[in-house]
């Protein structure tokens, strides 16, 4: 899921930098990793049998009847919006009326049944966040609950004046590993060390072999860092939030990021 999206921000056309300008890093405080309690993950192991199942009654029963949907675009720029959706008829209905909430751009294909296209777009998506590898979490647009994800905070605005000051796009910006090293060319000296509480911009302007990327680095000029297996780290929000309720765990929200 998020190799995805960070396909899509890759191949976005983005306008020309300003080269050399410095600029202020905006703050990202991480996600804090939590565990989930034994019947949570009870609860959940029994919803992804029912997904692969295809049991629509069944998941429809692990769904609140009102699910607040956290919508976020891969502008970083931009702020997450909520709103709340009434899925109370339950079952096949409740949980093909989660499934336009999953984020990304998608297109109805001819004469098809759009509540069962809508339906197992929403089983995809819940089995992608029960079993995508991110730690559980917490989401502040979703107080009380507990998420597949945790949120990465920060606030568009210091992303929108970053951008404007360099001249890029608001998905330019990316998350690195605590004590990254910034070089001044691939394989050559280390130039600067990265911390893991700051988005830095890309430089897309300067040319760079495979599994290298360029970096405007805060001080000003570029400088280079090694992507790795998994790709360019982004703080986006995607999968579902739990809460308890009559003695189980009923998924409250839902958070997506998308164009």
């Amino acid at each position: 899921m998020r190799l995805a999206i960070v396909a899509m921000v890759l191949a976005a056309i983005v306008g020309p930098a300003a080269a050399g300008q410095a600029y202020t890093a905006p703050a990202v405080r991480l996600a804090e990793a939590l565990e989930p309690p034994a019947d949570l993950r009870a609860d959940a192991i029994a919803l992804l049998k029912a997904v692969r199942a295809g049991d629509l009654d069944a998941v429809g029963g692990f769904i609140a009847p009102k699910v607040t949907i956290v919508s976020a675009a891969i502008d970083m720029s931009l702020p997450r919006h909520t709103e709340v959706v009434d899925v109370s008829r339950g079952g096949r209905a409740a949980v093909a009326g989660l499934g336009p909430h999953t984020g990304g751009d998608w297109d109805l294909p001819p004469d098809v049944d759009v509540t069962s296209f809508l339906a197992d777009m929403e089983l995809d998506y819940i089995e992608g966040a029960l079993t995508d590898g991110q730690p559980w979490g917490l989401d502040p647009k979703l107080p009380g609950t507990i998420c597949t994800y945790g949120y990465h905070e920060f606030d568009p605005g210091e992303v929108k004046q970053a951008a404007a000051k360099l001249g890029v796009d608001g998905t330019s910006f990316v998350m690195v590993d605590e004590g990254e090293p910034v070089l001044d060319k691939p394989n050559g000296r280390t130039l600067a060390t990265l911390s893991a509480g700051r988005l830095y911009a890309l430089d897309y302007d300067t040319d760079a072999p495979t599994d290298w990327i360029a970096l405007h680095l805060p001080e000003g000029g570029t400088g280079f860092i090694a992507v790795g297996e998994n790709g360019l780290q982004k703080p986006y929000a995607a999968g579902i939030c739990f809460k308890k309720s009559g003695g189980s765990w009923k998924i409250v929200g839902q958070a997506s990021t998308g164009l």
